[in-house]
């Protein structure tokens, strides 16, 4: 009589650990989901603030035209990147926008991902190709201004501001690649939780 009551006990606790795994899959899965939501957000603010600047740019460059002495191709250089820039950022930000890696099938989630982390790495790589001549311009019209102080000011803004942009873009790169690799890991526990 005891084995019979020991061997319905050792079924009941069978049964609770099934259901706790099942249930411990189920809060993995939702935990994945809601960081995958939350990376997003925060890619999306970020994205956000970076078209900002670049909006906010060529009326920096309006202030230093009357404070500097800058040539049309100078300011038109200028003004070309950043709406340049600013259109590739507009891009992305509504690539991130209107996309719901959730409600997606996850192989479309992953594609979709991958596909915007490589669009963001040919978008960096642009940006720095067309970067580099506005850059040697505005040197050129600072040193012709014919004050030492302001270009050692300028390669010291520009120094900073690299510093920065590496800062961020780095962060940028990493949250997409943490999305990535979340989807990558719901999609392991559906492949897991359907042997």
């Amino acid at each position: 009589m005891d084995l019979d009551n020991l061997r319905e006990q050792w079924k009941s606790l069978n049964i609770k650990v099934e259901d706790l795994q099942v249930e411990n899959m189920r809060l993995r899965h939702d935990i994945q989901t809601n960081k995958v939501t939350s990376i997003n957000r925060r890619l999306i603010a970020r994205i956000r603030n970076m078209l900002l600047v670049c909006c906010l740019a060529p009326i920096f460059i309006i202030y230093m035209k009357n404070e500097i002495a800058l040539t049309t191709a100078t300011i038109v250089c200028y003004v070309s990147y950043f709406i340049i820039i600013g259109a590739a950022h507009g891009y992305l930000l509504w690539r991130l926008s209107t996309r719901d890696y959730l409600s997606m099938p996850i192989a479309a989630a992953i594609k979709e991902a991958a596909t915007l982390e490589l669009y963001r790495k040919r978008m960096r790589m642009w940006s720095y190709i067309m970067a580099a001549p506005v850059i040697f311009m505005l040197m050129m019209d600072i040193y012709k201004y014919g004050y030492p102080g302001a270009l050692i000011s300028g390669i010291i803004g520009g120094l900073a501001g690299l510093a920065i942009g590496l800062r961020l873009e780095y962060t940028n790169r990493k949250l997409m690649r943490q999305i990535r690799q979340l989807l990558d890991q719901i999609d392991d526990c559906n492949v897991s939780d359907n042997p």
